[in-house]
């Protein structure tokens, strides 16, 4: 999340915010007979049936009880790009995976005949939000416009916006009372009997200077108010955040043993699971204004439920629900912290798979942009692209047995299974055969449901599943990053 400082004029009601951008941040995509624009850390959230163009998401603070009353263009300069280009039409989201596309929309009429530059507005305010106690308002700004009937199109160069506050009738979110009775920046809530498991990596997060705590659920529930076991760990939190100097949380148990939440995504129309359009969200127990259901039906993170998304701690979960696989977890954590060996750190293995043939997307293209753009020159590459060569299971898995500081995946997947190509699937048994012991790594994956955790999922896996065979327990990973469900995609 980027924050922009706002300059405070001599009103202090009045502000303004300069803008500039960088003719080398656009960039241009041939798709079929149109063109599609992008833009460095932009993204798509056109109206269907609207030309396709990148929207830029900002942050901006502002005092506390305010809002923003007014938003006034002071400036805006302009670059008009040479020649001419029909630029895609948004269309709405479908799943890929469904047996036949709809058909596509045309540019609505009114927008198709336009001679003036679309959209009008250039920047708009989206919603407020506070992290940490500070007020923050969430701005989308459009750096592009497209003239419709002449096919033209300008870029921002500069722009200049002045904002006019007013007072907000909106209190500051609530913070329960009883505040915790020490400080600490690190959380540990687990189950009484993972206790002892635990304090090895609270000493240890302690002793490296970030000073951490235990508390047991089992002690939450009975003492904080809420209307499910899940409520009352993060009114709990809110207090921590608020008393404490609460920085960051570790769940540690599985779903089995410590309470999650379920929020609504979308509606997918995938038809692929009963459960497909809520997903289990740890962010819940992250960003920790407002209740996430503030029309009371039950029904947690829809749109008009108030959820700001701005994170308040950080959180993670350590899938565990025994000794033995806390034992693991916490290990794994120890043994890369304490760099027990330090010959694989600088190892990264991407992989790309060609997520769909029509339209042709193969996610090469990502990771090598991934290669060139972030990471250091002195971390040794490895790649298993499908359209480049076969991809077999051996393959695969002689690569993660050797160890790797980064295993960054671009592929479809399941629960218990994660695609490397159409033809090569990794499992949940072929994970738990891995020997690449303390070599503990990261792994990212865009495979969807792949850290579904409340199921029986490969990411889990990957994590602290002990396998037992000759030469003990071999250890997969120390962090896996993907997706609960599956994500949003747009037919372009």
């Amino acid at each position: 999340m980027l924050i922009l400082p706002v300059i405070i004029l001599i009103y202090p009601s009045l502000c303004t915010l300069n803008l500039e951008f960088n003719l080398n941040n656009f960039q241009t995509i041939p798709s079929h007979s149109t063109t599609i624009f992008t833009i460095n850390d932009g993204e798509f959230n056109s109206i269907p049936g609207t030309p396709l163009l990148p929207e830029m998401s900002r942050v901006i603070p502002l005092p506390s009880g305010t809002v923003i009353n007014q938003l006034l263009i002071l400036k805006a300069e302009f670059e008009t790009l040479p020649g001419n280009y029909q630029l895609a039409t948004a269309q709405p989201p479908v799943p890929l995976s469904l047996s036949s596309s709809p058909s596509s929309l045309d540019l609505k009429p009114e927008i198709s005949c336009l001679y003036s530059f679309y959209p009008e507005t250039l920047c708009m305010v989206t919603g407020y939000g506070y992290r940490c106690g500070q007020k923050l308002a969430s701005l989308v700004i459009t750096p592009l416009q497209y003239q419709p009937v002449t096919h033209r199109v300008r870029r921002l160069r500069r722009l200049q916006i002045a904002f006019k506050l007013t007072e907000s009738e909106e209190p500051h979110p609530p913070t329960p009372a009883a505040p915790e009775s020490c400080r600490f920046e690190y959380l540990i809530v687990t189950r009484e009997n993972l206790d002892s498991v635990f304090q090895n990596l609270r000493y240890w997060r302690t002793l490296t200077g970030t000073p951490a705590q235990i508390r047991h659920i089992e002690w939450i529930v009975n003492r904080y108010p809420g209307r499910d076991d899940a409520e009352k760990l993060r009114t709990y939190l809110q207090q921590c955040a608020r008393d404490s100097g609460l920085k960051y949380l570790l769940l540690g148990g599985d779903t089995d043993i410590l309470p999650y939440r379920k929020a609504i995504a979308l509606v997918s129309g995938a038809g692929l699971h009963p459960r497909e359009d809520s997903l289990p969200c740890d962010l819940y127990f992250s960003a920790l204004d407002g209740n996430w259901d503030s029309n009371n039906n039950g029904i947690f993170g829809e749109p008009d439920d108030g959820v700001d998304l701005f994170p308040e701690i950080y959180v993670g979960r350590a899938p565990v629900s025994t000794p033995s696989t806390a034992r693991t977890f916490v290990d794994k954590i120890l043994a890369y912290e304490r760099n027990l060996l330090n010959d694989y750190q600088r190892r990264a293995v991407l992989a790309g798979a060609v997520l769909w043939e029509n339209p042709w997307t193969d996610e090469m293209i990502a990771k090598e942009r991934i290669r060139r753009e972030y990471f250091p020159s002195n971390f040794q590459m490895q790649t298993i692209y499908e359209s480049m060569m076969p991809v077999t299971l051996d393959t695969v898995t002689s690569l993660l047995n050797s160890g790797f500081g980064i295993f960054n995946h671009c592929g479809h997947g399941w629960i218990n299974a994660l695609a490397l190509s159409r033809q090569c699937v990794l499992r949940n048994p072929d994970i738990d055969q891995l020997t690449n012991n303390i070599r503990t790594g990261i792994v990212y994956s865009i495979g969807c449901w792949t850290t579904a955790f409340d199921f029986d999922c490969i990411a889990e896996h990957f994590s602290p599943q002990p396998c037992r065979r000759r030469g003990g327990i071999h250890r997969q990973l120390i962090i896996w990053l993907g997706c609960t469900r599956q994500p949003r995609i747009r037919l372009l």
